[in-house]
């Protein structure tokens, strides 16, 4: 990879990395609140774009608030303990 195609990445795919081990974590949660939430499993077409747009919006408002609350904290003691310094949180 060039160093210019790296800088066309969107912004949005990134945080999306950032926050990529509580996508993992968070996902199974995410699609079982919104199955909930809808009274079972889908039924038909609306339904099942309901589950799944709803199961993805809160899997990453979940990753992001771990990040935020959990991940950042640990990272940044990380850095401060580290040796040898690697890219920044």
């Amino acid at each position: 990879f060039s160093a210019h195609a790296i800088k066309v990445v969107p912004a949005a795919l990134l945080y999306l990395g950032k926050i990529s081990y509580g996508l993992y974590v968070f996902h199974t949660l995410g699609l079982y609140l919104m199955a909930k939430l809808l009274g079972g499993p889908s039924q038909n077409a609306p339904q099942f774009a309901a589950y799944w747009f709803g199961g993805m919006t809160l899997t990453i408002a979940a990753a992001a608030l771990s990040y935020r609350l959990f991940e950042s904290p640990f990272l940044r003691y990380k850095a401060r303990l580290a040796y040898v310094r690697s890219k920044p949180v």
